[in-house]
């Protein structure tokens, strides 16, 4: 069967969506070897892993070029929420070490309590009572039930609320450099928020070309390359 334009559409931009947030989080995870401080190498593979909502619909895609249909939805949800728990869990690991959080370990244990149980509902609905996980409306895209929903729901919210915390106390700081960080930061934070939400609502080309545009403003924020560093910080003189 011949995939239609617009399914290939979507799926091209899944793809770029995926690569982008994957160089992304290698290039920051590079870092590491370089600066000497672990929280680059944490946070690399914790933005890496903010990309696995599209791995499904990426690989259903390349495997639609050839079948046409594309992976199940079973398959389709595995991959798009097995993991997340885990890369938000590092992501917390480095959130509460650069605000240097006292209740650490209180705020680790509940996520993964959470997380596992809101994991162990959507694997048992997926195989007792598939429509309440997700319904699959084309090889590359589906219409999310309301347990994968409050599922990314909740992902999305302890992810953007402690990236959101960081980014404004940033911006509360005195350094010039790190005024700058903190605004990339939390610009990055909001257009992540919007493509996201969007994405829940309806597949759209646009919703993941604000994702991909906010994975370039995130790396900018947490790394500031010189170059764009002297930019700023000379307009600001």
């Amino acid at each position: 069967m011949a995939l239609s334009e617009i399914i290939i559409i979507n799926g091209v931009f899944s793809l770029l969506v995926v690569i982008v947030f994957i160089v992304v989080g290698v290039q920051l995870a590079l870092q590491y070897r370089k600066r000497k401080e672990k929280v680059y190498l944490q946070t690399g593979i914790a933005w890496i892993g903010v990309s696995e909502p599209w791995w499904p619909s990426s690989i259903s895609f390349l495997v639609a070029l050839f079948n046409g249909t594309g992976i199940n939805i079973e398959l389709y949800m595995i991959l798009n929420n097995a993991f997340l728990p885990i890369f938000l869990t590092l992501w917390l690991i480095v959130m509460c070490q650069l605000m240097n959080i006292k209740k650490k370990f209180l705020i680790l244990i509940l996520n993964i309590a959470i997380s596992a149980v809101l994991e162990i509902l959507m694997l048992y609905f997926l195989f007792t009572n598939t429509p309440l996980v997700g319904t699959k409306l084309t090889p590359v895209d589906i219409d999310f039930g309301p347990i994968a929903a409050i599922f990314l729901l909740y992902i999305l919210l302890v992810f953007l609320v402690f990236g959101f915390i960081f980014a404004i106390k940033t911006l509360k700081l005195d350094d010039l450099e790190t005024k700058i960080r903190g605004k990339f930061l939390l610009i990055a934070f909001i257009l992540y928020l919007i493509g996201a939400i969007l994405e829940l609502i309806i597949t759209f080309p646009q919703n993941r070309i604000i994702l991909l545009v906010s994975a370039v403003i995130f790396y900018i924020g947490f790394v500031m390359p010189e170059k764009i560093k002297k930019i700023f910080i000379k307009s600001k003189k």
